[in-house]
C-alpha cells in the first residue's frame, strides 16, 4: 500500500465515519463535511496532476467518470425509489466516487447495495420474529451512508 492510498483512505474515513454516525442517529448528513471532502479530493487530484508525475489525461477522466456515474446512479435510485434516497446520500456517493475512481466505484456501488439489502432483510427477519402480528407493512428507513462507506472500503481493499 502506498502512502498516497493510506492518506486518501485516512481522509475518506475522517469524513465518512462522522457522516455515517450522523446518518444513523439523525438521518441527516453533515453536508458541509461532505462538500469539504469533495473539494479536498478535487484539489488533491489537481495538485497531483500538476506537481507529481501523473501527467496523463486518463487520471482526470477516471475521476470525472467516477463522479458523473455516481451522480447518475444515485440520482436514478432517488427517482425510482420515490425519494427514498436522500440528497445527502447522492453527495456522499459523489465523495465516495472521488475516493475510489471509476471502476472501483462501480464495484463499491454494487457492494453498498448488496450490504444494504442484506441488512434490510436481516432486520425484516428480526422484526417478524419479535412481532406477533404478521401484517405486511413497510419496515422502516435505513441510513445508506454507512453502506456507501462499506462499499467503498470493500472495493478499495478487495480489488
Amino acid at each position: 500500500m502506498t502512502t498516497k492510498f493510506l492518506l486518501r483512505t485516512f481522509f475518506f474515513l475522517l469524513i465518512a465515519i462522522p457522516a455515517s454516525i450522523s446518518d444513523i442517529r439523525k438521518f441527516r448528513i453533515p453536508v458541509v463535511y461532505v462538500v469539504a471532502g469533495i473539494v479536498v479530493f478535487v484539489f488533491a487530484d489537481i495538485a497531483e496532476f500538476i506537481l507529481l508525475e501523473t501527467k496523463t489525461c486518463s487520471f482526470f477522466y477516471n475521476h470525472i467518470a467516477a463522479a458523473l456515474s455516481s451522480l447518475l446512479v444515485y440520482f436514478a435510485a432517488r427517482v425510482f425509489s420515490g425519494n427514498g434516497l436522500g440528497k445527502g446520500d447522492i453527495l456522499f456517493g459523489l465523495f465516495s466516487a472521488l475516493y475510489t475512481g471509476f471502476y472501483a466505484n462501480m464495484a463499491a456501488t454494487v457492494f453498498a447495495a448488496l450490504v444494504g439489502i442484506l441488512f434490510y432483510l436481516f432486520l425484516k427477519v428480526v422484526q417478524n420474529k419479535f412481532h406477533e402480528e404478521n401484517i405486511l407493512r413497510p419496515i422502516f428507513v435505513i441510513p445508506f451512508v454507512p453502506f456507501i462507506t462499506a462499499g467503498a472500503l470493500l472495493s478499495q481493499f478487495l480489488l
